[in-house]
C-alpha cells in the first residue's frame, strides 16, 4: 500500500491507522492534509512535499506536530509514499 499513514476527524471522532513498511527505508513522501476552516464548508487542500528521503518515523513526527498545528480544522491527513506509488503506478507522471 502506497499510504503509510491516515488520520481522519469526522463529527468528532478521531482515528488513526499506520501501514509501517517492514523495514526502516527512506522513501519520498508527500503529506496531504484536508484543513477546514471554521464557517466554510469547503475542504483546503495543503501538500508538504519532503524534501528529502524520510523514515517512516520522521512522517510520524511531522504528522503530530499538523495535528497539533490545525487542531479540529484538520479532517483527515494522508501520508504517501511516492515511491512505491511512482514504482507501481504512473498516477504521478507529468
Amino acid at each position: 500500500m502506497a499510504a503509510v499513514l491516515e488520520y481522519t476527524n469526522k463529527t468528532g471522532y478521531r482515528n488513526q491507522r499506520a501501514w509501517k513498511p517492514s523495514d526502516e527505508r527512506r522513501f519520498t513522501a508527500l503529506i496531504k492534509c484536508y484543513v477546514q476552516s471554521p464557517g466554510k464548508k469547503e475542504l483546503q487542500v495543503i501538500e508538504k512535499p519532503s524534501t528529502r528521503p524520510a523514515t517512516f518515523e520522521e512522517c510520524c513526527k511531522f504528522a503530530g506536530n499538523l495535528k497539533k498545528q490545525y487542531g479540529d480544522t484538520l479532517k483527515q491527513l494522508i501520508v504517501w509514499d511516492l515511491d512505491e506509488l511512482n514504482a507501481n503506478t504512473n498516477w504521478y507522471q507529468h
